[in-house]
């Protein structure tokens, strides 16, 4: 089953957010290849949002969406400041997965996927 669809700790669009950044690396993890920056990728862009200095207004820029998992991530970070994300992909049907991964986090607020 997926766990998507509610419940998990905490509340509001983070919790959300973290149940689909976490669905999607169990799902990578049960032998499916799937290319998402998680693990120590996913460290590593926490540290560098960590240490940057984020206002409201400023935009940061992803290019190559895939499904969505580090658009999530950035919009999820990104927001409290006020600041936004921007992924851009080639693929017409990876914009569309990538922009139901980002509604079902709860983010499409807080992120444009073209």
């Amino acid at each position: 089953g997926s766990d998507l669809g509610g419940g998990g700790s905490g509340s509001g669009t983070a919790a959300a957010a973290r149940r689909v950044l976490a669905a999607v690396e169990a799902f990578a993890l049960r032998g499916s290849w799937l290319k998402v920056a998680g693990d120590a990728k996913a460290v590593l862009l926490e540290a560098a949002l960590d240490r940057s200095s984020v206002e409201a207004g400023h935009l940061a820029v992803e290019l190559g969406t895939f499904v969505g998992y580090t658009a999530v991530r950035l919009a999820w970070r990104l927001s409290d400041a006020g600041a936004r994300a921007v992924s851009l992909e080639l693929d017409p049907v990876h914009v569309l997965l990538a922009r139901h991964v980002a509604a079902l986090a709860e983010q499409s607020a807080h992120i444009e996927i073209w």
